[in-house]
């Protein structure tokens, strides 16, 4: 069977190499702010269960501090708890060196009185 095209040529011209650029299909970013502070209220939330008071603020802004970096990656919401968890136990042991630091501090100043 004889085609239409069978025996002719083609003059076929191509112009400039295109490049395209393909952007993976990402959910609204007012979404993932959204979904973000939920997930970062719930994890504070659950670390904050049982702990002294004193710490609360400490783990509060290494919360915010990992909201943060993790709002610059491409999915957030799966760097998110790693990076609280790595900022929380930084944070903790930042607070708990200033309650020593606190105790004998006030230890030297009732000695002097």
């Amino acid at each position: 069977m004889k085609t239409k095209l069978e025996g002719r040529k083609l003059n076929v011209r191509f112009g400039s190499r295109t490049r395209f650029r393909i952007k993976p299909e990402t959910a609204p970013r007012f979404r993932i702010t959204q979904d973000l502070e939920q997930l970062k209220e719930k994890l504070v939330n659950e670390h904050l269960a049982g702990m002294d008071s004193a710490y609360h603020t400490a783990l509060r802004r290494a919360a915010e501090e990992a909201a943060s970096l993790a709002w610059i990656h491409p999915q957030p919401l799966l760097v998110f708890p790693v990076l609280l968890e790595e900022k929380g136990r930084e944070a903790l042991r930042w607070a708990e060196r200033q309650r020593q630091i606190l105790d004998r501090s006030q230890t030297i100043l009732s000695l002097s009185a």
